[in-house]
Order: structure tokens, then C-alpha cells, then sequence
């Protein structure tokens, strides 16, 4: 009887150091692959860190058009902002080129 019960507990113990071995792997697995994750958002962050940056930026242009809106009747205004919004846009161009996003 102690034969069976000994090979039933190696048989378990074995069992059991298996399943914590795969539930190590799963999370390594999972641990690196959130890092990959991470490293990958880092990289589009400091891809698009500029952008944001430049879009903050006011420009002359800019402050020329916010300058007269206030003189400009509704739809002219809503022209301004979108003459603005264009501004923005055409700014951030290059960076989009350098960086490789419009490729």
C-alpha cells in the first residue's frame, strides 16, 4: 500500500510542480508581452509628443485670424475656425513626414 501511496504522491507533487513551471511560463509570457506593449506605446508617444507640441503652438497666422473674428459676422467666424484648424493641419505636415507617419 505505502508503494502506491508514495507513487501517487511523486505522481502529484510532479503534477503539481508542472502546473506552477506553466503558470510561471504563462506569466512571463504575459510579462513581456505588456513590456512589448508598453515599448511599443512609448515609441508612438514620442512619435506624436511633437505633434501635440506643435499644436499648441499659436502661430501669427493664427493669432491674426482669432484677432479679427470677434469683427467677423457667424459665418465668416465659422470660416476663421476653419481657416485655423487648416493652419494646424498644414504645421504639423512636415513632422508627420519626418516621423514617418505619412508614409
Amino acid at each position: 500500500m505505502t508503494d502506491f501511496s508514495e507513487m501517487f504522491e511523486k505522481i502529484f507533487k510532479e503534477k503539481e510542480r508542472l502546473k506552477d513551471m506553466q503558470n510561471k511560463d504563462e506569466n512571463q509570457a504575459l510579462t513581456e508581452s505588456t513590456e512589448d506593449f508598453l515599448k511599443n506605446n512609448l515609441i508612438i508617444l514620442k512619435k506624436i509628443q511633437k505633434i501635440f507640441y506643435k499644436l499648441s503652438e499659436t502661430e501669427k497666422n493664427e493669432e491674426l485670424i482669432l484677432a479679427l473674428k470677434p469683427l467677423l459676422n457667424q459665418k465668416l467666424q465659422k470660416k476663421a475656425d476653419e481657416s485655423i484648424k487648416m493652419l494646424k493641419i498644414f504645421s504639423i505636415m512636415p513632422i508627420l513626414k519626418e516621423k514617418g507617419i505619412l508614409n
